[in-house]
């Protein structure tokens, strides 16, 4: 099986996924594969994108992925 995400990475959102990823199946029914998605946000202000995920090029999935970036706090103890 193989994954492809159909995603340009922006300042704010990156997708770790490989072009051309293949999956082997497993032998158990855990088959996962974990996809690590990097939000790194720049403004205050709520953030949304949608990812289309390519399966064995025969099947099209879309992805929403939703945050926020706050205010920065910081607490120092004395």
């Amino acid at each position: 099986m193989s994954l492809e995400a159909n995603f340009e990475k922006t300042n704010y959102l990156d997708i770790q996924l490989a072009n051309g990823q293949v999956l082997l199946p497993f032998n158990n029914n855990n088959n996962i594969l974990k996809v690590p998605i990097v939000f790194t946000p720049r403004d205050i202000m709520k953030y949304e994108e949608t990812i289309q995920l390519d399966i064995n090029n025969l099947h099209k999935m879309e992805l929403k992925v939703m945050g926020e970036g706050i205010p920065f706090k910081i607490d120092l103890d004395k």
